[in-house]
Formats: C-alpha cells, sequence, structure tokens
C-alpha cells in the first residue's frame, strides 16, 4: 500500500495541484513515502525470508548515480549537485524497491495501467492549452509536448494487451489525447520525436497494414487539431524546423551544445558536475569565446538548461556518465528482448497475468524510444520519466526471471530424485546362490 501510493503520488503529483491550490504542505508528502519505502526496505531485509533473492542493486542505475555523486566532489556549486543527486537517490529507490515489494504479475500490471491511463489524467488538463498550468515540468510547452510523446508511444502497444473493451477505449482516449496534446505544446522538438515514435509503433506492429491504418487517423487527427488550435501557425513553425541552426532557438541551442562540447573537453572524465554545466561555463568563457546572446556576457549561461539530455550528461557527467547511461540503455533492451520472447509469455501467464506481455514490452520499448527522442531536445533532468521506465521494465523481468528459475530449479530436483530413490526405500540386496544375504558380484 506504501509502494502503491508512492507510485500514484509519482504518476499524478496531487500534491503539486493541491500547492496550486493553497496547500503547500502536501509537498512534503513524497517525502514521507520515500522515506518510509526506505524504513520498509530496511525492516523487510529482517522479516523477509525470500529478500535476498528479490533484491537488486540494479548496477547500471547505480553506476550512474555514483558518477554524479564522484562528480559532485569537484564541482563549483555543491547545493546544486547535492539537490540533483538527491533526486536521483530517491528514484532508485523506487526502482528497487518496486522489485522487491511487487510479488506477482497481477500487481504489476496494475502498475502499468496506472502509467498508461495517467494521460489521461494529464490529457485532459492539457491537451487543449498545451500545458499544465500547476505542475513544475509540465507547466512548459516543451515539457507537456515531450510528455505526450512518450505517453502516446506507450499506450499504442497497452491496447494491444487486454481484451477488456473499456480498458482498450480508455487506452485509445489516452493515444488521442497525447496526439491532440502533442500538437498544442507547439513543439517543434516534440513534434519530430512524435514521428520517430510513430515509425517505431508501426515496425514493431504484428499487424503492420492495420498499424498503417490506426497511423493514418491518428495523422488525421493531428492534422486536425493543428488546423482547430492554430490553424497555418502550427505548420509554418514545424517548416522552420528546416532551417536548422539559423533559425533563433536553433542558432541559441547550437551555440550552448559548442559551449557543453568545450566544457567536456576541459573535463572530460567526471564533467562539471550535476546541474553545473551553466555555473562551470558562466566562470570558465570569457568574453567573446561564445557566439549567440552570451559573446559578450558568458555569465548569462549560468542558469540556462541545455536543451539536450545528452549534452547535459556529456558536460555535467563526462564520459563515464555517458558510458553509464548507455549501459542503462544496454539493460534495458536486453530485459525487453527477453520480454518478448514466447517463453516469457508462457511463463507471465502461468504467474497469472491478465494482460499480453509481449505488447507490455513493446509499449516499454516506445516510451523508453519516445524519451530518448525528446531527450535530444530537452533537458529531462528532475523528472521521474525515465527512471518509472527502467522500473516496470525491470520489475517485469525480474518477476519472469525468478519465476523461470524457480521453474528449473524445481525440474531438475525433480530429475534426479530417482536417481537417489533406491538407497532411500530400504530395497534389500539380492541373495547369492549360497542364500547370504551379501549382494552378487558385478
Amino acid at each position: 500500500m506504501l509502494l502503491a501510493a508512492l507510485w500514484l503520488v509519482t504518476l499524478f503529483d496531487p500534491q503539486w495541484l493541491l500547492a496550486a491550490r493553497g496547500f503547500r504542505a502536501g509537498l512534503k508528502l513524497p517525502v514521507f513515502l520515500f522515506l518510509g519505502l526506505v524504513a520498509t526496505l530496511a525492516l523487510s531485509a529482517f522479516t523477509v525470508k525470500d529478500f535476498g533473492r528479490r533484491w537488486t542493486w540494479y548496477p547500471p542505475l547505480l553506476c550512474f548515480i555514483a558518477v554524479a555523486i564522484a562528480s559532485s566532489a569537484f564541482t563549483l556549486n555543491l547545493g546544486r549537485s547535492r539537490d540533483a543527486v538527491q533526486v536521483m537517490l530517491l528514484y532508485w529507490v523506487l526502482v528497487v524497491g518496486t522489485v522487491v515489494l511487487v510479488d506477482s504479475a497481477r500487481r504489476a500490471e496494475q502498475l502499468v495501467l496506472a502509467y498508461g491511463l495517467q494521460f489521461i489524467w494529464w490529457g485532459v488538463w492539457g491537451s487543449t492549452t498545451g500545458l499544465v498550468f500547476w505542475h513544475p515540468a509540465l507547466a512548459n510547452l516543451d515539457g507537456f509536448g515531450a510528455w505526450m510523446v512518450i505517453g502516446g508511444g506507450l499506450c499504442s502497444f497497452l491496447i494491444l494487451a487486454s481484451d477488456n473493451k473499456w480498458l482498450r477505449r480508455a487506452l485509445m482516449l489516452a493515444v488521442a489525447l497525447c496526439a491532440v496534446g502533442v500538437v498544442a505544446s507547439f513543439a517543434r522538438g516534440a513534434f519530430l520525436a512524435a514521428v520517430a515514435v510513430l515509425g517505431v509503433v508501426w515496425l514493431r506492429s504484428p499487424r503492420k497494414g492495420r498499424a498503417f491504418g490506426w497511423g493514418l487517423t491518428c495523422a488525421a487527427l493531428f492534422a486536425t487539431a493543428a488546423s482547430v488550435l492554430y490553424g497555418d501557425a502550427y505548420w509554418a513553425e514545424m517548416a522552420t524546423i528546416f532551417q536548422g541552426t539559423s533559425e533563433e532557438t536553433g542558432e541559441d541551442r547550437w551555440v550552448m551544445w559548442q559551449a557543453a562540447w568545450e566544457i567536456f573537453l576541459a573535463r572530460p572524465i567526471l564533467g562539471a558536475g550535476p546541474e553545473n554545466w551553466g555555473v562551470y561555463a558562466a566562470t570558465y568563457f570569457r568574453p567573446g569565446d561564445v557566439g549567440g546572446v552570451y559573446a559578450f556576457n558568458p555569465g548569462m549561461l549560468y542558469g540556462r538548461q541545455l536543451h539536450s539530455s545528452y549534452f547535459q550528461t556529456l558536460a555535467e557527467l563526462g564520459i563515464l556518465g555517458v558510458m553509464s547511461l548507455a549501459w542503462i540503455f544496454w539493460d534495458f533492451w536486453r530485459r525487453n528482448a527477453a520480454l518478448r520472447s514466447a517463453r516469457a509469455a508462457e511463463v507471465w501467464k502461468a504467474l497469472g497475468g491478465r494482460l499480453a506481455l509481449r505488447p507490455i514490452a513493446l509499449g516499454l520499448e516506445a516510451a523508453l524510444v519516445g524519451w530518448m527522442a525528446v531527450a535530444a531536445f530537452y533537458s529531462l533532468a528532475g523528472t521521474h520519466w525515465l527512471y518509472t521506465i527502467l522500473a516496470l521494465n525491470l520489475l517485469i523481468h525480474s518477476l519472469v526471471s525468478r519465476a523461470i528459475a524457480n521453474t528449473t530449479h524445481r525440474s531438475t530436483r525433480t530429475i534426479r530424485r530417482p536417481l537417489t530413490a533406491p538407497s532411500s526405500v530400504g530395497v534389500s540386496p539380492a541373495p547369492t546362490a549360497a542364500g547370504s544375504g551379501s549382494a552378487p558380484p558385478v
């Protein structure tokens, strides 16, 4: 129940809605839930019999956090780094705590469905305006558009996971709201990411003809929403994508990415520290070293977001951070590929799962592709998006892997038992011709 409450708070963020209504004390709720989860895990280590078998350190993510901690020792603004590392550690606790405490396929499916259905909540709040005014990350057109891209990819496959018509209709509504939300955000990065995710959905769909038809329907909805919300202005804005770095926003991104590369060259191993690329850049560069609006005053870079999670990782965590992030992606796809196998689907059904496992795995893959696509254009540090996708993938893989291991172990014991049975049932040796009780010679 504690873990479920933490997931619901993480996904739906009711504390921020309450804060917007004047109840700011609710902002402490996630902290108490995280502390409660830590205490629960510590207690479970002594009271749960198979705790050790369930526990995982999740080395890829832990390594990424360890690099961030090591980099913080050399940072200029320790407060910013400390806050960033604390967020990473809290989400790591959520990931490993989910794997330890969720012990059934049905509970895992409930988390997956909550993850998918949350996009109805966010779509209702922001699909017409392109933002959620009371949310710290989604009260921004770019942030809301990016989140809708991730949701559209996930829910497109979750529709195929269930035969329940009401659930399928709800997930179709979520996909529609996500499509409209991408348009409403008026964000070019979200548009490009949505095209990439749509391509992945089509490539991974088992029935490509049917998927193509649904893709055309989604495109028609997309075009209709663009016409209703913005008219020709939307397509005129998207057309500026082809102007590349000559356009104002594109030029600003290019200038900052070049600056991030210079910082990486200056501190290639551990980078400038979490959330410190701007702090370091403001002191490292001199007037004239960078272009754009920062040419005469590089200090303006101090509080700027890099608009790319990859360049941010490169500048702030160095080559070790980039390698750790690559390890996270590789580990995800290794586990996700195993979940798409026929053997995993059989085991999932035997565990009591009611949803088809392969569409769930494909949905998580599409969600991660969406995250990777939007991460090329936006800084996503501090959001739960990557961590919760990793958590669901790791949880389902752990349940399936443990079930397969248990089945293999029982099968091995069953095969070995007949080999030792004769010596355990008291069978007397056959008498010799002389009538003695000794065994006959071999």
